[in-house]
């Protein structure tokens, strides 16, 4: 397997023709093969799906946002990430992942846990059925 060149790297968007509020913005260093693998290979995304909705690839128009040269994935993802939350991206299933991420995000949910519990045990000592309901919301929010 050959070595990954990132400096070759590039940001890009799909956007759909007419409703400026469908993006995806994503990154690659091979950008013909990566519209290839879209156009041709079938996955269960937020994009292919919408996609399919709204009458096929000939309704969405792919562009390079910005070359994007850069030492390491890591670097890349996260710039990515940047442009992917200042575009408001709406078509993306995934988001950049890797072992930081990860863990702040796990550490960040271990925290909302513990206070969503406290929130639960103080509403459930004034009113045990507005909290069921409220833990009933929270379940059916989250399915």
């Amino acid at each position: 397997m050959s070595k990954v060149d990132y400096s070759k790297a590039i940001i890009y968007t799909i956007r759909h023709n007419t409703d400026e509020s469908l993006i995806f913005v994503d990154s690659t260093t091979n950008y013909n093969q990566r519209i290839y693998q879209h156009r041709h290979k079938k996955v269960e995304t937020k994009l292919c799906k919408t996609v399919d909705e709204m009458g096929g690839w000939s309704n969405f128009r792919f562009a390079i946002l910005q070359e994007c040269p850069c030492k390491t994935r890591n670097e890349l993802l996260i710039k990515t990430e940047i442009i992917r939350q200042n575009l408001k991206a709406t078509l993306n299933s995934f988001l950049p992942i890797n072992d930081e991420v990860v863990e702040t995000k796990q550490s960040m949910l271990k925290k909302e846990q513990k206070r969503a519990t406290q929130l639960l045990k103080d509403l459930y000592a004034k009113d045990k059925e507005l909290a069921q309901n409220a833990v009933n919301d929270f379940f059916k929010d989250i399915s």
